[in-house]
């Protein structure tokens, strides 16, 4: 089945509650740019702020509108902190002590430059630093949370260990053994935020076109041409940041990630604002659970999970919502499921080392993608560090390296093996656990 014919906006929580789209129009004639940027979500926009911010001109282009893509189908998890469970330790070993600290010191710098941009921008997204709760029904993960705790202190990045009795203040039930909460983590409406940074960049000058798909890249010379349906932009440098909904621009670029496609599913206003269920800090992430169950509130009190999508899909939310049944009803045996009102779907850019990938392409041509579920968050730094790479014409200047792009192996098969095998017995093993 086509990967787009998941996909439903009719019925996305986001649409109905976020601010309004900035006025980008179609491009049509030809532009002539320092830097060209195609992709308008968080690294998109992100990437073309912070360079205009700096003096450079900017053309920013989306084949739908700003936030079409992932961004505006996040779950709304501002998460300061690597894949889960990954300690500070690990990156320094993968990337050497140099390049792993600096790392290290962006991630937890990460939710509070959120909280920066959006004051300083007044962009209206909701945010809250909420601080989540990773939980575990057993003790094996004791030992794994502690260490990284304790690692993160390092970093000026607290992370508080909760034992059984604190979680049942947070969580109401006697289920959770153990956890931990991420002192600077937040809740933020996702498309909000990326619409926001849209038109923080335009107040920037930022040329922003929205439904100007790139068709081709032609290089004349030291330049870049990207042809659109109407127009044309001319740039000395040029970001690829369409991560999951890449559509084969560039080759071999679309077999760089893993795609995921998962779902997020909300109720309406709950009368309570969701106190029986998380009368504490607003949501919360189960770590026992390989098939994604977390759940958040809004600030109006709208109740949300994220879920990994079905192997045969629906538009319904109670049918979608409905794999988790088993778990909810484990952990909550005495709340009646709620009435899931939205759904949509989104495509998420997977890797198999934990950091988001930045690729030069070619002279004057990069790339950047897989967020593993932490656009948000990431997606932003990645914006940052490639503008005062492209300003300081010097790649060490980004905190992100740069790699030379390799495909996947057996992509295609670890994409079927997730949606047809590990999903189904992820959903199996909810049933006892």
């Amino acid at each position: 089945m086509d990967i787009s014919a998941w996909e439903n906006r009719d019925k996305s929580v986001w649409l109905e509650t976020a601010i309004p789209a900035p006025d980008a129009r179609q491009l049509d004639g030809d532009v002539d740019v320092e830097v060209a940027v195609v992709g308008a979500g968080y690294t998109g926009c992100s990437t073309a702020l912070h360079l205009a911010a700096m003096g450079k001109s900017v053309a920013l282009l989306d084949a739908g509108q700003p936030g079409w893509g992932a961004s505006g189908r996040s779950a709304g998890w501002v998460c300061p902190n690597w894949w889960f469970h990954t300690p500070p330790s690990q990156i320094v070993k993968w990337f050497g002590e140099e390049r792993g600290q600096r790392l290290n010191r962006l991630a937890p710098e990460a939710g509070r430059y959120i909280y920066e941009l959006t004051q300083r921008y007044q962009i209206a997204c909701d945010y809250r630093t909420t601080g989540h709760v990773y939980a575990s029904l057993t003790d094996r993960m004791r030992d794994t949370l502690e260490t990284e705790a304790e690692e993160w202190a390092a970093y000026d990045h607290p992370i508080e260990i909760l034992d059984a009795a604190q979680l049942a203040e947070v969580i109401p039930t006697d289920r959770y053994r153990h956890g931990m909460r991420v002192v600077n983590s937040g809740l933020i409406n996702p498309l909000s935020y990326v619409r926001g940074l849209a038109r923080a960049a335009q107040s920037c000058g930022v040329h922003v076109y929205s439904n100007s798909p790139v068709r081709s890249l032609l290089q004349q010379r030291d330049r870049w041409k990207l042809l659109t349906p109407k127009g044309s932009v001319l740039a000395s440098r040029v970001l690829l940041a369409t991560n999951a909904y890449e559509q084969g621009l560039w080759p071999g670029l679309q077999n760089s990630f893993i795609r995921w496609t998962l779902a997020f599913v909300a109720t309406d206003p709950l009368p309570d604002k969701g106190a029986a269920l998380l009368p504490k800090d607003g949501g919360f992430i189960d770590v026992d659970y390989s098939n994604i169950f977390s759940l958040r509130v809004d600030t109006e009190g709208r109740l949300g999970t994220s879920t990994a999508a079905l192997a045969f899909p629906s538009f319904e939310p109670e049918k979608v919502a409905a794999q988790f049944t088993n778990k909810f009803k484990r952990i909550f045996p005495t709340v009646a499921l709620p009435a899931w009102r939205y759904v949509h779907f989104g495509q998420i850019a997977m890797n198999t080392d934990i950091l988001p990938h930045l690729y030069s392409l070619a002279p004057g041509l990069y790339a950047a993608n897989s967020y593993c579920g932490n656009g948000i968050v990431l997606g932003t730094q990645m914006g940052r560090q490639v503008a005062n790479m492209f300003v300081a014409d010097d790649p060490e200047e980004c905190a992100f390296p740069l790699r030379d792009l390799k495909p996947v192996r057996s992509k295609h098969v670890m994409e079927g093996a997730s949606r047809f095998v590990l999903q189904p017995l992820a959903r199996l093993r909810s049933r006892f656990l």
